[in-house]
């Protein structure tokens, strides 16, 4: 049982000794107390109990457990609260972090739960032999009768040469092969490293269960005969069914298209970009407008080494990577794709219509770096923060950024009532709130006119007034525009590029408001995400761009900035390994990619198979994981 005033053990038997951040509490020494945390390391054993499952609550909030390893557990009483325990039980196995060594085998409950981790979870038809289990059940019992030890011992001193995991049965059917492991389970409980639990259509268990549970109608379970009476947990099917959905999607580690913005207006440059800030595929140029890549010139432009193209036919078009690829691909961390995909040729029909929607790009930039500018500022590119020159406000001023950043992250303004429903709040509310953050955000000094207008003023294209920001410099907007022009300018993009990327300070959206920002993250668009995948494109083709000249420094700087905002992304890790073997550093290289890369696990299960694109790249450079230089291997 889990409280506040800690983490009780109840045993079946009386127990003379205890770990000493034990203490007993009573006299017949069956409950013991652990009121402190154990500090210092994780010690490097396994769970000793992984059926440790969650049960209920009683009526002071302490939550109780059940080990149910070694047991026949029967549960029976209300149908409906008997199968949503049961799903409960299921779902804790597959996701508690003590469990996660257990396989589970259902038979006609709980199928919803098999995406959670479909590696584990084995369903099967309500006649199955279980002869897999019952396998397991034998082997574990003949180990444990070697080695003289119980499952749970073995388990904690690590003997043998082999893991002891457990193993939990499911069903919601009652066979002669259910039975047949309930008997073999409650035959030699403590040896088998299993449990079953039961729920049969008719519940009335078969056998002779090791422990009952009787679920009452109105959500209560009863345990056994010792007298426990709590609040059930529970999942209904629809709920199991969302978790596996959720689970489901976690593991889908596929890239989604950064959606467009939807936005007809060629005069305004979202209609060239996604929302990341790269260019749409309508305005790249085509493979018959793309340069050849020969007959050229070097030439020297900024410290760079940059290629000109002489053949007048494709002279109004050209990429901000101007050397053969197979030049990149030599020396960086890349493929053809990316470099298709993170530079493109433009034409300059394009690049002109960039520049032509955007006038105002530079006048933005230079205020956003003015210290003395007094035009309003929001950060997102790292811990989120508001710079405003209205009425101070001091103590709400946490809630007022957040509406402040959804406001700025709608640039065609909202309603009052989307406002409303965004934030949790009322209408009126939300009126409020508007007219607090107007004060709050002052004038644009370039205009003369408020930040945040009134909503009779502005009307959205659909005739709605709207909440709509004037003048607010916000870090993510600049990046997306920088973006946006920096690789339709070809070469010379290059330095709206790094603009860009000096406005990256850490996490998008990162120290945010505690319990706050729920629109951010439940709604379909993902702006923090989005925002993820621009820096890292920007932050790839510096890199790109930066070993091929030669300019490590400038390299790493950009490949640093893009692990700050993307700590668990592939390509930065990689880009790191590129600059390390361009410095001499080859194994520094192999160190990294195999701790960052290869080896790296994000949990307690094994590295998972690289991506293809990662796989291609190491394929290409196969000593920059042996640690030998090019020329030796």
């Amino acid at each position: 049982m889990s409280n506040h005033d800690g983490l009780d053990l109840f045993f079946s038997q009386p127990q003379n000794q205890m770990p000493t951040a034990w203490e007993p509490v009573g006299g017949d020494r069956t409950r013991w107390r652990l009121t402190r945390p154990v500090v210092g390391p994780e010690p490097e054993i396994d769970a000793p109990y992984p059926l440790l499952a969650t049960i209920g609550t009683d009526d002071t909030k302490g939550t109780w457990l059940l080990n149910l390893e070694g047991l026949h557990v029967a549960i029976g009483g209300d149908p409906t609260m008997a199968q949503d325990l049961t799903r409960h039980i299921t779902a804790g196995t597959l996701l508690n972090p003590w469990s996660q060594t257990v396989r589970v085998d259902c038979l006609g409950i709980a199928h919803e739960l098999h995406p959670v981790d479909p590696a584990r979870v084995s369903i099967h038809d309500p006649d199955d032999d279980l002869q897999d289990v019952r396998n397991h059940l034998e082997l574990t019992a003949d180990r444990a009768e070697h080695y003289e030890v119980d499952a749970a011992t073995g388990r904690v001193h690590g003997t043998g040469d082999d893991a002891w995991p457990a193993r939990l049965v499911i069903a919601g059917t009652d066979t002669e092969h259910t039975r047949r492991i309930a008997d073999m389970i409650s035959a030699d409980p403590s040896r088998v490293s299993a449990a079953i639990v039961m729920t049969p259509p008719d519940h009335d268990p078969a056998g002779l269960p090791s422990l009952r549970l009787q679920l009452t109608p109105g959500g209560r379970v009863r345990v056994g005969d010792i007298g426990l009476d709590l609040v059930a947990v529970g999942l209904t099917a629809d709920e199991a069914t969302g978790i596996g959905m959720l689970c489901a999607a976690a593991a889908d580690h596929s890239d989604t298209p950064v959606p467009s913005h939807d936005v007809d207006d060629p005069q305004d440059v979202r209609h060239y970009i996604d929302r990341s800030g790269a260019l749409l595929q309508e305005h790249r140029a085509t493979q018959e407008q793309e340069p050849p890549q020969a007959p050229e010139t070097a030439v020297h432009h900024g410290g760079s080494t940059l290629v000109r193209i002489h053949d007048a036919a494709h002279r109004d078009t050209s990429s901000v990577l101007q050397a053969p690829v197979q030049d990149y691909l030599a020396g960086a961390a890349t493929t053809e794709s990316d470099l298709h995909q993170i530079a493109p040729a433009v034409t300059q029909q394009t690049r002109d219509s960039i520049a032509h929607a955007d006038p105002t790009l530079d006048d933005d930039l230079e205020a956003w770096n003015n210290p003395d500018s007094r035009r309003a500022r929001l950060r997102l590119l790292g811990p989120v923060k508001a710079q405003t020159f209205g009425v101070p406000q001091s103590h709400t001023k946490a809630f007022l950024t957040e509406i402040l950043a959804y406001l700025a992250l709608h640039p065609d303004g909202v309603s009052s009532d989307q406002l409303a429903e965004a934030v949790g709040t009322s209408r009126k509310k939300a009126r409020d709130y508007v007219s607090t953050i107007r004060a709050w955000l002052g004038t644009d000094p370039v205009t003369g006119q408020l930040h945040l207008p009134h909503a009779d003023d502005v009307r959205r294209h659909d005739g709605v007034k709207v909440y709509r920001l004037s003048g607010v410099l916000v870090d993510a907007d600049l990046f997306k525009r920088l973006h946006a022009r920096g690789v339709s300018c070809g070469p010379e993009g290059l330095q709206d590029l790094m603009a860009a990327m000096r406005l990256v300070t850490g996490q998008p959206f990162d120290q945010l408001r505690p319990q706050g920002w729920g629109w951010l993250f439940t709604g379909t668009e993902r702006h923090d995400q989005y925002l993820v995948v621009g820096i890292g494109t920007v932050a790839h083709l510096v890199t790109v761009h930066s070993l091929q000249t030669m300019n490590l420094e400038q390299a790493r700087w950009a490949a640093q900035v893009a692990r700050k905002a993307d700590p668990y992304a592939e390509t930065p890790n990689l880009d790191l390994a590129a600059i390390a073997i361009a410095e001499g550093r080859p194994r520094d290289s192999a160190n990294h990619l195999r701790a960052h890369v290869r080896d790296r696990t994000d949990d307690d299960g094994p590295p998972p198979d690289l991506s293809a694109r990662t796989q291609e790249i190491l394929d290409r450079h196969p000593h920059w994981l042996t640690g030998n230089d090019a020329a030796a291997s």
